[in-house]
């Protein structure tokens, strides 16, 4: 008989199949010591949640879905299981680092996180042993590789997760409804975090019926559509999507003390974007205290919540055509930073102590769904 855990979100969840196995892996355990929304607990005390919790709700909200559709046990499983290893590539502090990732490599948490399932990224070096990823899945009868590909499909083509009308339901077109079950603009990944950020931080705007959203799935010409019925919760969870960005996500309090953090990470020039990607949170917070100086200062500056302030914000209404032509080369990672370098010299501050914030580019690369809606 599956063991079986109890979470906050879901109730019970039962661990049958592969999830036990691959709920044991290092791989997956360092998710118990990521935060899953970074540094958020600064401005709601109540988001300690990790990526461990969120990636067990997805495979579970995953596996409910499959089995709401009637799919087979064997395809169940190996979308299901991409479900819960979704989220394997995060670093520490969850997407709060990745725009360096992705400015140094070229890279996002989807990539390392295809490497990881595929076994061409090693697990973390412990002492303890024990199988990886590829090993338990194989020993499943899944490929790794088809399950990577279901956890990597990409989101940025044109027909990829768009709003279309079909035979009188409204329904996402793009890849076959595997992957679509784990990336689509409704799925089992943006279930979850919705319902459990929500609930861990407090803020009402994030609930959604998760229940509907479910039971509101049905396959039409292999694509994973919503019945009419359910495009009422469709609607609310695209809104509580969009609320939970601008009150938590983006709350200019959880922005700044991420943005402090990154600054502090970018200018140890000995530590690699992949070495960084390779740690959870305290281990980040050991490095930076270590390193004494800038580094040491910001990693206090954030324990006891010293944070810096806005000196000056506009908001997207605000923007007028006096102000775009001398916003666009900010867009450039590389022009902010020569730009704040300037700022800072004339205020007599130090490199990093002044920040120009364009969210616009890093909030696509957290969330490429919005991209597809527009909302």
């Amino acid at each position: 008989m599956a063991q079986v855990v109890h979470d906050t979100v879901h109730g019970a969840i039962s661990l049958e199949g592969s999830f036990e196995p691959l709920l044991e892996t290092r791989e997956f355990q360092k998710l118990s010591s990521i935060r899953q929304l970074g540094l958020a607990h600064l401005v709601f005390p109540g988001a300690n949640h990790t990526r461990l919790e969120h990636s067990l709700g997805v495979g579970h909200t995953a596996r409910r879905i499959c089995r709401n559709l009637g799919l087979a046990e064997w395809e169940t499983a190996l979308i299901a299981s991409a479900a819960l290893l979704h989220d394997v590539g995060h670093g520490p502090y969850s997407h709060t680092l990745e725009a360096i990732l992705h400015e140094r490599l070229g890279v996002d948490h989807m990539a390392i996180t295809k490497d990881i399932i595929t076994g061409r990224q090693p697990p973390p070096d412990t002492v303890l042993g024990g199988a990886t990823i590829p090993e338990v899945l194989a020993a499943h009868d899944l490929d790794p590789a088809e399950v990577a590909a279901l956890v990597t499909g990409s989101l940025g083509d044109s027909e990829q997760s768009r709003l279309a009308v079909h035979d009188g339901q409204a329904h996402y077109s793009g890849p076959a409804y595997r992957g679509q079950v784990v990336h689509s603009t409704v799925d089992a990944d943006q279930i979850d975090y919705l319902l459990r950020d929500s609930h861990y931080t407090g803020v009402a705007h994030g609930t959604i019926d998760g229940e509907r959203l479910v039971h509101s799935l049905v396959l039409h010409n292999n694509q994973l559509v919503i019945s009419r019925s359910g495009v009422p919760a469709v609607e609310g969870m695209l809104v509580a999507r969009t609320l939970m960005y601008s009150a938590v996500y983006f709350h200019k309090t959880v922005r700044i003390a991420e943005l402090m953090l990154a600054r502090a990470v970018e200018q140890i020039d000995d530590l690699g974007a992949l070495e960084v990607q390779s740690l959870v949170d305290t281990e980040l917070d050991a490095r930076l205290e270590e390193l004494g100086g800038f580094q040491r200062e910001t990693l206090q500056r954030l324990r006891y919540r010293r944070l810096y302030k806005v000196a000056w914000a506009l908001s997207p209404q605000e923007i007028g055509d006096e102000h775009r032509e001398p916003l666009r080369p900010l867009a450039d990672a590389t022009n902010r930073r020569r730009a704040e370098a300037r700022i800072a010299k004339r205020l007599g501050l130090e490199p990093g102590e002044v920040i120009i914030d364009l969210p616009l580019a890093e909030l696509l690369l957290s969330e490429p769904r919005i991209a597809s809606t527009g909302i």
